[in-house]
């Protein structure tokens, strides 16, 4: 990808990101923990596609979930502010990585897709945005800007959360978009108020999440 990181302007305001946070709060579905990352994750928009099989690739017609079906504001920034940039529908899952832990440094696809298009976007309801940090050639670590919370990044780019005070809580829109480019996207993209390309670093099996590999050790991205 040409881009790690790049903050977009998609008009989603104050007030919606408010009470898109109250909603996911106020959910009674259980939330679904994630051990290997050390988060847990809320799907609100999905299909019925089993987890071990959504992860090589498969997937359904896509639909608000139980829990989506609690958050009319989600569904209306959804539909009205983010859906209209891409070319297809987009799984939306609410990540929720609590005070005092981290997200552990990860990639969202296999090995072989690293610089391929692995786009993710990502609203930040709620915690420290610049506590997520990509790996850069060398090892070291790129912050994020604290300014922006509304993004797309390259999944395929060792990241991860730092520890916080704060529970973070992210709504993350990917797979099956890929960040395929619309007229509507590019010009997102080119309006972007910030951007930053960060060097590739190595990445190592522990880096991989389990649920992507299968016998031939291939896969494909998550959200």
């Amino acid at each position: 990808m040409d881009f790690t990181f790049k903050a977009l302007d998609l008009g989603i305001t104050p007030k919606e990101i408010a009470a898109m946070l109250t909603e996911v709060k106020s959910v009674k579905e259980e939330w679904r923990g994630n051990t290997y990352r050390g988060c847990v994750g809320l799907p609100v928009f999905g299909d019925l596609v089993e987890e071990k099989d959504r992860f090589k690739g498969k997937s359904g017609k896509l639909d608000w979930t139980p829990a989506g079906e609690q958050c009319p504001t989600i569904q209306k920034v959804y539909n009205e502010k983010i859906r209209p940039i891409l070319d297809k529908d987009a799984r939306i899952n609410i990540l929720k990585t609590f005070s005092g832990n981290i997200l552990h440094e990860h990639i969202d696809c296999q090995e072989k897709e690293i610089g391929t298009n692995q786009h993710k976007l990502r609203v930040v309801l709620q915690g420290d945005i610049d506590k997520l940090y990509f790996r850069d050639e060398n090892g070291g670590k790129w912050n994020v800007p604290k300014e922006y919370n509304t993004y797309v990044m390259d999944g395929g780019h060792l990241h991860a959360l730092e520890e916080s005070t704060e529970t973070k809580i992210t709504m993350c829109i990917g797979a099956p978009w890929r960040g395929r480019k619309t007229k509507a996207y590019k010009e997102a993209l080119e309006k972007s108020p910030f951007t930053k390309k960060v060097g590739y670093p190595p990445v190592k099996d522990e880096h991989i999440d389990p649920r992507f590999k299968d016998e031939d050790n291939s896969g494909t991205v998550s959200t």
